[in-house]
């Protein structure tokens, strides 16, 4: 029995690495990139720097200097794209990058889990519900940065937790060193430079704290410099750094009551986490009352665990974070899963914990059914996506992007809701062309959050557009929106907006906008192009 229990940490870990890699791998493999417009932005700015254009969003028609997200995370990608910088045959190594970043966040988790936990067995079960949950395998095969920004996490919370043990200055400026990277990754990152920092200065340890904040400090101050200098280069507010101070912030914006009403909303959305990240086959009832339980017993473990309180003062840190900032919070809260688990499994009662192992490893297995699910539904739609997925919404875009690419002009000016995705798969310069926060909707109720369609065309019109590429992914809440906006626009100013493209799928389309009826100039083509007949919707709805 003693040499099973031994071995039966490796035998798990490797059943589960048997369950998940089918499902790693066919998510790695789906042809799909750019489907967050987060991701598309660190794309592009990945592959300016690689060409060296600096940090900068080549996709709009300023080249707009990028000063929302932090350089650390497209600075990887760049070197990717410098070895293989031919798009978008390039898409599964720049998907690679996320996935060897979760890779190394679950071994880190391993090893911190299994110090503080002092049970492998246990440590190996939590790390495997962790690469079971449906967001992990979704950011590990996206260009998005919260699989760098978990890594670096987590590392920087194994130093701070050797350095209760056995403090020294070598291990908080390594620490240091992690938190700042960690703010380079998301600005979010601030709160692992700022609480811990308070944390040690409440303890007194005024040494530990300088060493942690110093080499933090200077890192975050190279990324706020460049901010400062370039603070009146961007004119889209959505990609720079006023985005953080506009819709989304509940600080500095909003009434008393709307305060109230998003951070309540966000509280919801918090609550129902557990359920929406690990059990969402289950019915809605028993599924939120597993999201409870598992909420009180993160609680127990947070009280009961007085010996590592940093972990939990840093996650309590980010957790209010999100919960002043309006959007809901799931996606963000996958970094720190590791502190979360760690937390829920000390709140369970010791004479509990052999039937909550058996239980750990029954959410491994509700959540691998997910994944199955997830891949053969990705088989067809070429997205592996937590959520449901149009069968066929990555062919028409990419039918789309073909079209475009051949019938609008090189010098034309597009907007779309995924404005940068756009430039990737055409070359087309793009807009996003509206601004606002589209979750307002839902959190207060607001008819119009992405401005009015006045607004809307006044912007179309500011940033020269001449066509808007309509892409009606089912994730976009912004698509209601937009679609009121276009048939306002339709009606009160007819002839402006010409449908001239309808894809084989509802929702793909792509509009000339001729401003008071102007036609667009028309495109010099090249002689050995064939003649394309007159753009109208007859000749290309399907």
């Amino acid at each position: 029995m003693d040499l099973l229990r031994r071995r039966l940490p490796a035998i798990l870990g490797l059943l589960a690495f048997v369950v998940l890699a089918p499902q790693y791998w066919a998510a790695l493999r789906t042809p799909a990139i750019g489907i967050y417009h987060d991701d598309s932005i660190y794309l592009l700015t990945a592959k300016s720097l690689a060409t060296g254009n600096g940090y900068r969003i080549p996709s709009t028609p300023g080249n707009i200097a990028q000063t929302k997200y932090p350089i650390l995370y497209p600075a990887v990608l760049s070197l990717v794209w410098r070895l293989a910088p031919d798009f978008p045959a390039n898409v599964h190594w720049l998907k690679s990058v996320s996935l060897l970043f979760v890779l190394g966040w679950l071994a880190l988790s391993f090893i911190l889990l299994n110090r503080w936990l002092d049970d492998p067995l246990v440590a190996v079960s939590l790390v495997a519900v962790i690469a079971a949950c449906p967001h992990v395998i979704f950011l590990a095969t996206s260009a998005l940065s919260e699989t760098q920004f978990a890594c670096i996490l987590t590392g920087c919370l194994l130093l701070l937790f050797k350095g209760e043990i056995q403090p020294s200055p070598a291990l908080y400026v390594g620490a240091g060193l992690l938190a700042g990277g960690a703010y380079l990754t998301r600005s979010v990152g601030f709160v692992l430079i700022l609480v811990p920092t308070l944390y040690l200065l409440g303890k007194r340890q005024w040494k530990h704290a300088f060493w942690y904040a110093l080499p933090a400090t200077l890192l975050a101050g190279g990324w706020l410099f460049w901010q400062v200098r370039n603070q009146h280069a961007n004119l889209d507010p959505y990609l720079s750094a006023s985005n953080y101070y506009t819709g989304y912030n509940v600080v500095i914006n909003y009434s008393i009551v709307e305060k109230l009403s998003i951070i309540s909303l966000n509280v919801l959305h918090l609550v129902t986490s557990p359920y929406q990240l690990f059990l969402r086959l289950l019915p809605q009832a028993p599924g939120l009352a597993f999201s409870v339980i598992f909420i009180l017993l993160g609680a127990c473990g947070f009280a009961h665990d007085k010996k590592r309180r940093i972990l939990g003062w840093a996650l309590i840190g980010n957790v209010v974070v999100l919960m002043l900032w309006a959007w809901p919070p799931q996606r963000f809260l996958v970094p720190w899963l590791t502190i979360v688990v760690a937390y829920v499994w000390l709140g369970v009662p010791v004479g509990a914990r052999k039937y909550g192992l058996a239980f750990v490893w029954l959410i491994f297995a509700c959540s691998a059914v997910s994944d199955m699910n997830h891949t053969l539904d990705a088989r067809q739609s070429g997205f592996w996506y937590p959520a449901p997925v149009g069968a066929k919404d990555w062919a028409a875009f990419e039918e789309m992007a073909r079209w475009a690419r051949k019938n609008i002009e090189p010098e034309a000016v597009i907007q779309s809701n995924v404005d940068p995705t756009v430039y990737l798969f055409t070359g087309l310069k793009s807009v996003r062309g509206f601004s606002g926060n589209v979750a307002v909707g839902t959190y207060l109720g607001v008819k119009e959050p992405l401005g009015t369609p006045d607004q809307f065309r006044a912007g179309l019109i500011r940033a020269n557009v001449r066509y808007l590429l309509v892409v009606k992914w089912r994730w976009f809440s912004e698509c209601e929106y937009l679609e009121r906006i276009q048939a306002e626009l339709v009606r009160h100013y007819p002839g402006e907006l010409q449908q001239i493209y309808a894809g084989p799928v509802p929702g793909f389309t792509v509009y000339r906008f001729s401003p008071g009826g102007i036609e667009s100039k028309p495109r010099a083509r090249d002689a050995r192009e064939p003649v394309m007949p007159n753009l109208n919707l007859s000749t290309f709805k399907r």
